[in-house]
């Protein structure tokens, strides 16, 4: 298991530096599994994460580790 931190999200797509480099890459870019949808789960700027590869080459998030804390954002902010 590869774990990682979020750093952005952007459009269903996060940026994710790793723990460890893998394959000479230490940032991916991945999407959520679609399961975080239905439990109502959303990655946060911060989260860490535990990553998996797959076959093409891409990757995927496996699980959010639990964090301590969340700042959200109000709806308008300036």
């Amino acid at each position: 298991m590869i774990k990682g931190t979020v750093l952005k999200g952007v459009g269903g797509l996060y940026t994710v530096e790793l723990d460890e480099e893998y394959q000479e890459k230490r940032e991916i870019t991945l999407r959520a599994r679609g399961a975080f949808r239905h439990e109502k789960l959303v990655l946060l700027t911060g989260d860490r994460v535990e990553v998996e590869p797959l076959a093409d080459g891409s990757f995927f998030c496996k699980s959010i580790i639990e964090r301590k804390n969340s700042l959200i954002r109000p709806p308008l902010a300036n």
